[in-house]
């Protein structure tokens, strides 16, 4: 049976490099001029798009899965696996790195491209600084929570990290603890810089919530609800927020809190979300396998990467 099974995902894997993907989409990334995006999903496939959404490259296949995907400051690429492994990768699809990382399940990838150093979390409580070599730098251990999720201020100046119970925590460039604080009443799911002095964060709470870099509060609305939570955040260069959620809606937010535009058409919880280079396209990956790249004036979908034969039965 086990036989069959490797066959059958061998031919997904095969059909996806030709299309796009065919198991949940988890993560994506855009390198630093908006020229290459790259994504993943949990039957290990990973693709390399250009700025069009035009695949144009792809990864070895990963037994298991690939949770997280990032670029780093040389344009190289990193992924943590199922199996709590990270890969290092070229734009070519080498692999030239493959280690252990963790103990328990990766819960996070953030890159600092100015000092070309990336961070990795675990569910071990464990929260480790790597050079882009793959040499551990650094590591940070945590006591009664994990931490869920984490980002780089754009200089580089700033680190914070939220856990899995709500807690915001909010570091210097050396990795010393400036602030610590109860943010949200649930697990802190999204932490953005949308600058150096001021924080996004979201939660399974529902919330989206607007910080200042000492801990102060400047606005907090509800995204979604509660039973749905906001499972993915991105924001653009004009301070637009848009939250993604397991209520298959995507919905676009100024800082004051309003809503200007909501997108629908997924089928199942959205993962993952990106704005392009000049912030006007909203790019959506989903558990119902499609990467969607919406229209942010109009609403509308401007294109759809998917596989037509291999549809969803099921909603989550």
């Amino acid at each position: 049976m086990r036989v069959y099974w490797i066959i059958f995902l061998c031919f997904i894997s095969f059909s996806c490099s030709k299309i796009g993907h065919a198991g949940w989409i988890l993560s994506m990334d855009k390198n630093d001029n908006g020229e290459y995006f790259v994504s993943s999903d949990n039957y290990g496939n990973r693709f390399l798009w250009n700025g069009s959404f035009k695949r144009v490259g792809s990864f070895p296949y990963f037994w298991g899965g690939i949770y997280y995907i990032q670029f780093t400051c040389d344009n190289k690429i990193i992924s943590a696996t199922r199996d709590n492994e990270i890969l290092i990768s070229d734009l070519s699809g080498s692999n030239l790195k493959e280690f252990t990382a963790h103990e328990d399940s990766i819960t996070g990838l953030s890159v600092n491209t100015n000092d070309c150093i990336f961070v990795s979390s675990s569910k071990d409580k464990y929260l480790k600084i790597w050079r882009n070599n793959g040499s551990l730098f650094k590591e940070i251990i945590f006591k009664k929570a994990f931490p869920a999720s984490h980002n780089f201020s754009h200089s580089g100046n700033y680190f914070c990290i939220g856990l899995n119970n709500g807690e915001i925590l909010i570091y210097n460039n050396n990795f010393y603890l400036l602030k610590r604080y109860i943010g949200h009443e649930d697990e802190v799911t999204n932490v953005l810089f949308l600058t150096d002095y001021k924080i996004v964060t979201a939660s399974r709470d529902g919330f989206v919530k607007i910080w200042g870099i000492q801990g102060q509060l400047i606005n907090s609305f509800q995204a979604h609800k509660k039973e749905s939570g906001v499972l993915s955040l991105c924001v653009n260069q004009y301070g637009e927020i848009v939250s993604g959620s397991f209520d298959r809606t995507i919905k676009l937010w100024d800082l004051d809190g309003r809503l200007k535009m909501v997108f629908t058409g997924h089928e199942s919880a959205v993962s993952t979300l990106l704005f392009n280079k000049d912030g006007s396209v909203i790019i959506s990956g989903s558990f119902d396998k499609d990467i969607r790249l919406w229209n942010k004036n109009t609403g509308k979908c401007i294109k759809r990467i998917g596989l037509p034969w291999y549809r969803k039965n099921f909603k989550i």
